[in-house]
């Protein structure tokens, strides 16, 4: 993050060498239970298999992140940061546009907007 707090994340993809859609999944639930991910809420076997990386992330002092976790204070500028990561990110070569966002739990913010999505 740009204020140098580290949030822990596991990156699941496709073993393939071009450039694939993502979905960054960012959780105050801990995202090594990968059980709350088989069934409807998303599904990253499914997701995987049809081309997807899915990304699931820590928030921001919960889990295996750093800093201190209040909600919705830091959810947006966090997630700009986390996609702006992933599009820089040397293990795949996404682009913006292939990105998209959730957060179980909490509204999903639009990256970059300031708005919450579907405001």
């Amino acid at each position: 993050m740009r204020d140098g707090t580290n949030l822990a994340a596991c990156v699941w993809r496709p073993v393939i060498e071009t450039p694939v859609p993502a979905l960054l999944v960012r959780t105050p639930y801990g995202k090594s239970d990968v059980s709350q991910y088989g069934g409807t809420a998303p599904n990253i076997y499914v997701l995987v298999e049809a081309g997807y990386a899915v990304v699931l992330q820590d928030c921001r002092g919960t889990f295996g992140s750093e800093g201190i976790f209040v909600p919705h204070e830091s959810e947006q500028q966090d997630g700009v940061d986390s996609i702006e990561w992933l599009c820089g990110s040397a293990l795949v070569r996404w682009e913006r546009r292939h990105v998209r966002a959730l957060v179980p739990g909490l509204r999903t913010v639009a990256g970059g907007s300031g708005r919450s999505a579907g405001a």
